[in-house]
C-alpha cells in the first residue's frame, strides 16, 4: 500500500477551520494514486488516495518508420496521453528538430510532417506535452541517399546524343521514385532506372570542351560525380 506521502505541498491559504487551499510540488510517481497528509500543531491526518498526478505520455511506433532526407512524410505516431489528463499542446521532435502540422486525432494517435535530417540517419522521436515527456529510441530512419561509382563510358561527343549508364546504388530502392539526371547543368534526356545499381541516360550538347559533373538526383536526395 502506497500509504506513505510521496512530494509536498505549500499550503498557501487557510481558508477556514474546515477548508484550506495548497499548491502541490512536482511528482516523481506519475499516473499512481497518493495518500494526502495533513499535519499541523494538533496532529497528523491522512486521505487514502487522495491524489493522482497525471500519467506521462507515452510513444509506441511510427509509421512509416522510414523516409526521404527532404522531409514532409506524413507520420502516424502511436501512444497514450495525447489528450487526456489535460495533456494541452503537444510537441513533437526527430531528432531534436519539430514534426510540423500536428494533428492530434485522439488521445493514442496524432499526425505530422517530418522533418529535412540527414539522409541515412536514424533518430530518435520524442514528446511533450503538459504532463510530461516521453522517448521512441531510434523511432525513425532517414532514407540514405544515392551513390554513384562510375560512369561507362567518361567521355562523349561534345554534340551530345552519347548514350551513357551510371552504377552506383539507391536508384529504387526506399522508394526512390524517378530519376533526374543532370551532365554539368542540362538535364539529360531518355533517363531509365534499370536497377537500384544503374540509371541510363543520352547526354545533352555540352558547351565547353572538358569534363563535367554528372548528377542523379531522386526522391532520396542526390549523388554527383565530379567531372
Amino acid at each position: 500500500h502506497d500509504g506513505a506521502l510521496y512530494g509536498s505541498a505549500d499550503v498557501t491559504t487557510v481558508e477556514s477551520d474546515t477548508r484550506l487551499r495548497a499548491t502541490v510540488k512536482a511528482g516523481m510517481l506519475a499516473g499512481r494514486a497518493l495518500d494526502l497528509l495533513v499535519m499541523n500543531a494538533n496532529g497528523i491526518t491522512v486521505l487514502a488516495n487522495a491524489w493522482t498526478y497525471n500519467p506521462l505520455p507515452t510513444l509506441e511506433r511510427v509509421e512509416p518508420g522510414a523516409g526521404p532526407s527532404a522531409g514532409a512524410t506524413r507520420i502516424t505516431i502511436t501512444g497514450t496521453g495525447f489528450t487526456n489528463f489535460e495533456a494541452g499542446q503537444n510537441t513533437v521532435k526527430i531528432g531534436g528538430v519539430d514534426v510540423t502540422d500536428l494533428r492530434v486525432l485522439s488521445d493514442t494517435t496524432l499526425t505530422g510532417l517530418t522533418p529535412a535530417r540527414p539522409a541515412g540517419r536514424t533518430f530518435d522521436v520524442t514528446i511533450a506535452n503538459a504532463n510530461g515527456t516521453a522517448e521512441l529510441l531510434r523511432g525513425y530512419r532517414y532514407h540514405p541517399a544515392p551513390s554513384i561509382l562510375t560512369l561507362l563510358p567518361a567521355s562523349g561527343l561534345l554534340a551530345g546524343g552519347t548514350v551513357l549508364d551510371i552504377q552506383g546504388s539507391g536508384f529504387v530502392a526506399n522508394d526512390a521514385g524517378l530519376a533526374v539526371v543532370l551532365v554539368g547543368a542540362k538535364p539529360a534526356t531518355n533517363v531509365i532506372v534499370i536497377s537500384d545499381q544503374l540509371v541510363r541516360a543520352t547526354t545533352p550538347a555540352g558547351t565547353v570542351l572538358g569534363a563535367e559533373d554528372v548528377k542523379v538526383m531522386n526522391a532520396n536526395g542526390s549523388a554527383t560525380s565530379v567531372g
